[in-house]
């Protein structure tokens, strides 16, 4: 077991609160959904420049490395990014804000999977508008 989850387990305020399987269900597709549409958003970037590697190393392995911590260790402005503009957090640190804590209410649930088809949609938009610009270089 890593640090910080021995540290949870010891802690008064880890006050653990198993939900449904139907919550840990939707907790699960709305971050896999929310993955995809980041990894999505990623590709579509493909269409405009060629080598995405390290655009996909900030967007997807350092975010989900920085989430993996407790995002009040960060400045406003990165906690910010994560939430919003490549929003890991969403996918994992605020469900389990709730799951955990009990934090924000009943509402984060739906607020989440909300943000998550919306993002997604946004996501979808952008790859379309992408594959309009995409010229091969045929054969």
């Amino acid at each position: 077991m890593d640090p910080i989850s021995l540290y949870a387990a010891r802690s008064k305020q880890n006050l653990f609160r198993p939900r449904s399987p139907l919550h840990q269900l939707l907790i699960l597709v709305t971050g896999a959904a929310l993955l995809f549409a980041i990894g999505l958003g990623t590709a579509t970037f493909g269409f405009w420049i060629t080598r995405i590697s390290d655009l996909q190393n900030l967007t997807e392995d350092a975010a989900r490395t920085a989430v993996q911590y407790p995002m009040d260790l960060y400045p406003l402005w990165l906690r910010t990014v994560l939430l919003t503009l490549i929003p890991v957090g969403m996918a994992n640190y605020i469900p389990a804000l709730y799951v955990l804590r009990g934090e924000f209410g009943w509402w984060l649930l739906p607020g989440v999977m909300l943000f998550t088809v919306v993002f997604l949609g946004l996501m979808l938009r952008f790859w379309k508008l992408g594959l309009t610009r995409y010229q091969s270089t045929g054969s």
